[in-house]
């Protein structure tokens, strides 16, 4: 695999909705990359804020990759819009896919890293078709947010994820279990295989159900070199609607991957606590929102619930 190679078998698959200001500073840092992909798919999840006006101007720039918008007409979430991107690239026949969010923004560096990563493994005799993903070090705030790559951990009655220990990221690289869609680059031969991710997740946990499946049939490594800032600084905490969706697709993923037996364990410990939250501070709405995911994700319905819309 000669240099040329590698980013010109390169796409980008980057889904935004409502965020035009990262969504613009996140593009500027992938005009900014000193070494640049063949194609960037920007998927807008229809968003009212003026970015599908921005995007029309944007695409008839010229920059040294290829660029393709594609419109949704509805906002299906991360999980239908890395579905749409992904398939994108897919059908283009890219071998590699970088993707994330409009929050993160490459280091100029990363492309050019991950070049010559590619390269020295190749060239190093080490198996590169071996490896399903491969993952950037995610900072936020100029500190590494560890909580994007992680390993599985299993007890008798219970599975857990471990976050990846911050020594770690001094090695070349490391092999890991699960990823976030931030900075992360897929393996397309593995994609084709494994398939693309569940679009009815909507939000969360689409990622880590996608990187057990990529996970069962080659190894994800992350390369610390590369680097990609995640912007969080207006991410909405504590209890809201997301709760709903992170939980029923926590949940599906157990059962899915790990078996009925420790989704019955983890949704009893799930249901015990937030009937004692509900006794201890009287929220009511929440243990209806947790009751409601623990029964959708044992009968797998999944998509946008009309209450949670």
């Amino acid at each position: 695999m000669n240099k040329a190679n590698v980013l010109s078998e390169t796409a980008c698959v980057v889904v935004t909705y409502n965020r035009l200001n990262l969504l613009k500073s996140t593009l500027n840092s992938f005009s900014a990359l000193s070494r640049k992909p063949s194609k960037l798919f920007l998927v807008d999840n229809n968003s009212t804020d003026g970015t599908k006006e921005f995007l029309r101007e944007w695409s008839s720039f010229k920059d040294s990759f290829e660029k393709e918008v594609i419109e949704l007409h509805a906002n299906l979430g991360g999980s239908g819009g890395f579905y749409e991107g992904i398939r994108a690239a897919l059908q283009n026949d890219y071998k590699w896919i970088w993707v994330s969010d409009d929050d993160a923004f490459p280091d100029p560096m990363s492309f050019a890293i991950f070049e010559r990563f590619v390269e020295k493994l190749t060239s190093s005799g080490d198996q590169i078709n071996n490896v399903a993903a491969i993952c950037a070090q995610v900072l936020n705030d100029s500190k590494t947010d560890i909580v994007h790559r992680r390993r599985v951990k299993k007890g008798f009655f219970s599975v857990w994820e471990e976050p990846v220990g911050k020594k770690e990221y001094e090695e070349d690289y490391f092999e890991l279990d699960l990823f976030s869609y931030v900075g992360t680059i897929l393996n397309s031969a593995y994609l084709r295989r494994a398939g693309l991710p569940d679009k009815d997740f909507f939000i969360y946990y689409d990622d880590t159900e996608h990187s057990l499946r990529l996970g069962k049939l080659g190894k994800i490594i992350c390369c610390p070199q590369i680097k990609v800032v995640h912007n969080t600084s207006n991410r909405e905490q504590g209890f809201s609607w997301r709760t709903y969706y992170g939980t029923r697709n926590k949940l599906v993923t157990l059962k899915r991957h790990f078996g009925f037996n420790l989704y019955f364990f983890s949704s009893s410990k799930i249901l015990a606590k937030a009937m004692l939250r509900r006794i201890l501070r009287g929220n009511s709405q929440r243990f209806k929102m947790i009751v409601s995911a623990v029964h959708d994700a044992r009968v797998e319905r999944l998509g946008i619930p009309p209450v949670y819309k």
